[in-house]
């Protein structure tokens, strides 16, 4: 799932309507993640800005091949599949894939600008010093080693979505500066947080920081309240 998503962010300045890139299905139920991993990947593949469908396992093809004419000529879209049998969710599943906050990010494609990565950082322990996927790190650079991640994206009214990523195997501290986020530094902004679903922060002022638990991802929505930002 993070080699995926570190793939499709290498593309997304190329990604919006006309050519969506496609971080294919959600793996979301399907075991073998804990709820903390399952809350990241749906985070980032809504914050990646891909059409939503559910549908259960057994017709999730069928239904793909279906609707793949619609998404295609309407959407220009990669949709967000559903990929585990939504006839036997889980509680915790399902109080994933019903985030209303988090599907209306997934939602914005008025203004066809899909997330990515604007901040990697690493802190003792939190650093991937081996990795076996070499020509990974040649496609994506040395970033794929900082396992502190913060990703942004623009959403309509002159808001940001802003994923913290901590893919380090300890719980961390993220800090997001304003300068990563494209925002003047004397910008004031609210931070609403999707996953507790109220403020964490009314008038934050130059970064934002979060602890984050392990292989975890806060999503979050920043509303400036002066206009200002350049995350394109």
């Amino acid at each position: 799932m993070t080699t995926i998503a570190d793939l499709n962010d290498k593309w997304a300045a190329y990604a919006g309507p006309g050519g969506w890139n496609d971080p294919d299905m959600l793996e979301v139920g399907n075991g073998g993640m804990t709820y903390q991993e399952y809350r990241a990947h749906f985070s980032i593949w809504a914050l990646a800005k891909v059409l939503l469908i559910l549908a259960p396992t057994s017709y999730i093809f069928s239904l793909a091949f279906i609707c793949a004419e619609f998404v295609i000529s309407r959407y220009q879209s990669a949709p967000l599949l559903i990929g585990c049998d939504v006839r036997n969710l889980t509680a915790e599943t399902l109080e994933i894939l019903s985030n209303a906050e988090v599907i209306a990010i997934n939602q914005g494609h008025s203004l066809g600008v899909q997330g990515r990565k604007v901040q990697a950082s690493d802190v003792d322990g939190c650093r991937q010093v081996h990795c076996s996927c070499a020509s990974d790190v040649d496609l994506i650079g040395l970033d794929l080693i900082r396992l502190l991640r913060v990703w942004a994206g623009p959403l309509s009214g002159n808001r940001l979505a802003v994923a913290f990523w901590n893919r380090c195997s300890k719980v961390a501290t993220i800090t997001a500066s304003w300068e990563a986020l494209g925002l003047e530094s004397g910008i004031r902004v609210s931070v609403r947080d999707l996953w507790q679903h109220k403020l964490v922060a009314e008038d934050a002022v130059s970064s934002f920081s979060a602890g984050v638990d392990i292989h975890d991802c806060q999503l979050y929505i920043f509303t400036p309240f002066t206009v200002s930002r350049s995350v394109e």
